[in-house]
């Protein structure tokens, strides 16, 4: 469903704290710094990680409180309200009339009085659900990946210009970002421990992924959203969706996003024929649509990733079931090598140093400094690193679904590939599914 590239020598900036800058639009004095005053978040996407990274900002701090929900469905909003209200007692303050769901929902989430917005819908919509938050002066919390094409990675940058504007904080879910093991590997990385950095390898390769059956009651689109993985337009594929965490940690080695990219894939393993049939029986009468219910996703992909400096990193990215998993990442120098989280070695295989402290997840740590941020009027905006590594992770894709070599000048700057267009997200409503032939290399345009 993607196809898309492009070249360029700019270089990824970290995320950074901008002082003494009054927090705009935020709804609340948290001048403290104690974690005595109210936090008040709101989630957008009720799922699993929605509502998993409600329970990392409780465990951030104990003065966060949820406050309000929203979904596609009526049924998850009301069943994830539900659950705080059990889990978190007087932690939730959700009242029945801040329970939203629909196509329009996260607009009327953002309009509440909120100190920040945490983002976990399907990833085609983060774009459009940060730029709201933002524009209501909302601090955000966004799982990655945080857009599906280069439309929808350069309007989060656009919205995190904006963030710093108004001082507000933007944090994200590539939470090795946040793991103190990864930190203290990659600031000896970046130290000079390995030396030049001349090549390095990522890896997500995994087994299937879960399809979901028709609720009744469900339009064909909002049943494609309830199974947006295996929708490229919803998802990103599955480099997006899940390599990106991989991809991160070579953009972070290396300070920025590849120059070029060239990938190649295929679909082949993936069949979910049965449960298609199922569903395009429920949803139309027939199993006219069965093959298109299935999806457009590639089962594997491998980039070579050039960065700047001339090193070449392997990108591998896989779902196959009944197969090897492997998801890692390793980066190599003139002087030797790191698995990124935890040793060191020369090329002998030595160890050269090793994490000895206390490992921390980091899923925990990216609420923890985004509160820290808005209490100490300090904002953190993570914004335009996740959207490049996002960016990243959508030019393999693009090459593989085209095989075409693409730029990152180009992929940044010049790509038109835009699956959700301003004009049809605000008329998205249930009604027909959003369908794409799978890719073909050398027959799907670059676009």
């Amino acid at each position: 469903m993607d196809n898309q590239s492009i070249s360029g020598k700019r270089g990824i900036t970290a995320a950074s704290a901008f002082a003494g800058m009054a927090i705009a639009g935020a709804s609340v004095n948290m001048a403290s710094g104690q974690g005595t005053d109210r936090v008040r978040i709101g989630l957008i996407g009720c799922g699993g990680r929605g509502t998993g990274a409600v329970g990392d900002a409780m465990s951030a701090d104990p003065a966060v409180t949820i406050c309000g929900v929203s979904d596609l469905f009526k049924s998850q909003a009301k069943e994830a309200a539900g659950r705080f209200a059990k889990q978190f007692k007087d932690r939730c303050q959700i009242k029945p009339d801040n329970v939203f769901w629909g196509f329009d929902a996260y607009r009327k989430l953002a309009a509440m009085d909120l100190d920040y917005v945490v983002m976990a819908a399907p990833p085609v919509f983060r774009p459009y659900h940060l730029r709201a938050c933002i524009e209501a002066g909302k601090s955000v919390f966004m799982e990655k990946p945080v857009a599906v094409d280069p439309a929808g990675a350069r309007s989060v940058i656009a919205s995190a210009r904006i963030a710093d504007e108004k001082g507000l904080c933007i944090t994200c879910g590539t939470q090795r970002r946040h793991a103190s093991d990864y930190k203290a590997t990659m600031e000896q990385i970046h130290q000079g421990a390995i030396g030049e950095l001349v090549g390095g390898q990522c890896y997500w390769n995994g087994g299937g992924i879960w399809y979901r059956d028709v609720v009744d009651g469900m339009s064909e689109l909002e049943w494609q959203c309830h199974n947006w993985y295996h929708f490229t337009w919803l998802s990103g594929d599955q480099l997006v969706e899940q390599h990106v965490h991989n991809i991160d940690i070579m953009n972070w080695c290396f300070g920025g996003p590849p120059a070029k990219f060239l990938a190649m894939g295929s679909r082949q393993t993936r069949d979910y024929s049965r449960q298609a049939r199922d569903a395009a029986i429920k949803l139309n009468g027939n199993d006219r649509k069965a093959r298109q219910y299935e999806g457009d996703l590639y089962c594997h992909i491998g980039t070579e990733m050039t960065y700047p400096n001339g090193a070449r990193v392997l990108s591998m990215g896989r779902h196959a079931p009944k197969s090897t998993n492997r998801v890692n990442e390793r980066i190599v120098g003139d002087k030797g090598s790191s698995d990124c989280c935890n040793s060191i070695v020369d090329h002998k295989g030595e160890k050269i140093w090793s994490f000895n402290g206390k490992g921390t997840e980091g899923r925990t740590e990216e609420h923890a400094v985004l509160i820290e941020g808005m209490k100490n009027k300090k904002p953190v905006n993570e914004g335009r690193r996740i959207a490049e590594s996002t960016l990243t992770a959508i030019g393999c894709r693009m090459s593989a679904f085209t095989g075409r070599e693409i730029s990152w000048d180009w992929l940044l700057n010049s790509s038109k590939l835009d699956y959700l267009p301003p004009e049809l997200e605000k008329q998205l409503k249930p009604g027909p599914g959003i369908f794409h032939e799978v890719a073909v290399p050398g027959q799907t345009k670059l676009i």
